[in-house]
């Protein structure tokens, strides 16, 4: 804006030092008396067209000088106006941009923040994972403790004489196992139903599963019961009969059972991880 300021006040200072020429002349001309009788007769001469000329000229020159300064004024208008604009355009900018940063900020908070709470959450999750690990370790160990048990009591009550009793003791221990893996089984499905919210497709398929078990393992337990009460009924030989074919039957039911609570137990195990 500076640039075209000067150059339209340079042009206007030319103009001006060739009106001061002009004005020179016609003094020098003014004070030579043979030039002035000379002109005095030219002019007298040619004094209507001269008039008219100069009264033109005059004329013609005020409105270009009106719309040189008019030009002028408007140049210097659209410079004023150009660098209010520059002017507004660069505190808008800077605005937007001040509002870019902080909304810019903002999200890296909410980013941090929301990372912070997940770590929490999985931290807390964690510790459940491995204190549900530790306990059905220890559940199991207690399986593991009581079947153990089980076996070395039958060594010594396999020679006795009274089968019946062995029967009973036998199917109640075979009771007492089944009733611990429903515990188990009971107690993994109380623990589903607490972390319903956090339910994956592994944990879903791991509580069917547990489920389904929990009814195999009640229905096997009341055939049991069922079986202990027909003991009564029994004769020493039937007894000793009978011993044989439930030790097949409890050998056959034993096995398949061990393997399927193996397998609810490590898809838990699988499902916590």
């Amino acid at each position: 804006m500076k640039t075209r300021v000067d150059h339209l006040k340079s042009q206007r200072m030319e103009r001006q030092k060739a009106l001061a020429e002009e004005k020179h002349e016609e003094i020098w001309r003014a004070n030579c008396p043979k030039l002035r009788q000379a002109e005095v007769r030219q002019r007298e001469k040619a004094m209507p067209s001269m008039w008219q000329e100069q009264v033109s000229a005059k004329t013609q020159k005020e409105e270009s000088s009106k719309k040189e300064k008019e030009r002028y004024q408007q140049e210097v208008e659209k410079e004023r106006e150009r660098a209010l604009r520059k002017e507004e355009e660069q505190k808008k900018k800077m605005k937007s941009e001040g509002r870019d940063h902080a909304t810019a900020l903002q999200r890296q908070m909410m980013e941090v923040k929301a990372r912070e709470e997940e770590a929490a959450q999985l931290e807390v999750e964690q510790a459940q994972i491995e204190k549900e690990q530790l306990e059905l370790a220890m559940a199991e160990e207690r399986r593991e403790r009581l079947e153990e048990t089980a076996r070395k009591a039958e060594l010594g009550r396999v020679l006795s004489k009274q089968a019946t009793a062995q029967l009973r003791r036998k199917s109640q221990r075979i009771q007492e196992a089944l009733e611990l893996d429903l515990r188990i089984l009971e107690d993994i499905a109380e623990r589903e139903r607490v972390e319903r919210g956090l339910a994956t497709e592994r944990r879903e398929r791991a509580r069917a599963d547990a489920q389904w078990m929990r009814q195999v393992v009640a229905e096997q337990l009341e055939l049991e019961k069922k079986r202990e009460a027909e003991l009564d009924l029994l004769h020493r030989e039937e007894a000793a009969r009978m011993w044989a074919r439930r030790e097949r039957e409890w050998g056959r039911e034993k096995e398949a059972r061990e393997r399927l609570m193996s397998e609810v137990l490590a898809e838990r195990a699988e499902a916590a991880l």
